[in-house]
């Protein structure tokens, strides 16, 4: 990533800086350190992040399509309609359940890397997204056509389009450091790489 850009124009400089300082929130039990990578708190460096790929380049611009528009398509109260993704499907198309992890798979989907439904069930079989835990867990493989897959990042700064995780959310890297996520209502941005004060658990990438 870059943490400052100078730009000259007409003879003149210009800078880019974020509008705003962030403080990372405190909360009982948790322990946050500067070092965490993305965590952005008071007096810390600019943020500006370079992509490394066209994909990664197509999923910011489709993640943030959806954020722009503050779209309500992944909300919570919200069914969807994933049978153009696979088959098999919950009947509720996913109404009153939590979407982050939808948004990530449609957005991955629409960028060019259909990722593979998990079968689910124990008496009657059906399919659905990865869930977060899924994402966090390293002994997961997200699969997509066509690959290469999702995999753990082993980087200490994030990039943008890359897949981020924290607690039981996730949501795409921006560039400026920001994730766009899908909460219970609309698509947004949350300004910390960490969610609700705890640090970044994963990053899977996908050249």
């Amino acid at each position: 990533g870059i943490f400052k850009i100078r730009a000259k124009i007409n003879g003149e400089y210009f800078y880019y800086r974020r509008h705003q300082d962030v403080e990372i929130p405190v909360h009982p039990g948790v322990s946050l350190h500067l070092n965490t990578h993305g965590a952005l708190a008071m007096g810390g460096f600019d943020f500006v992040g370079v992509c490394e790929s066209e994909f990664q380049k197509q999923v910011v611009f489709n993640a943030y399509h959806y954020c722009q528009t503050q779209s309500t398509k992944f909300a919570k109260n919200t069914p969807i309609d994933l049978s153009s993704y696979g088959t098999g499907l919950p009947k509720n198309n996913f109404q009153g359940m939590p979407k982050c992890n939808i948004f990530v798979f449609v957005v991955s989907h629409e960028s060019g890397a259909k990722i593979k439904m998990k079968e689910r069930g124990l008496w009657e079989t059906y399919f659905s997204p990865p869930l977060v835990k899924e994402w966090k867990n390293k002994s997961v493989i997200i699969e997509t056509t066509p690959t290469p897959d999702w995999t753990i990042s082993e980087r200490h700064f994030p990039i943008p389009g890359l897949a981020i995780a924290s607690g039981g959310h996730m949501g795409i890297v921006d560039y400026d450091g920001f994730w766009i996520h899908a909460n219970s209502y609309y698509v947004c941005k949350t300004i910390e790489l960490g969610f609700v004060g705890r640090p970044t658990e994963i990053l899977r990438e996908r050249e």
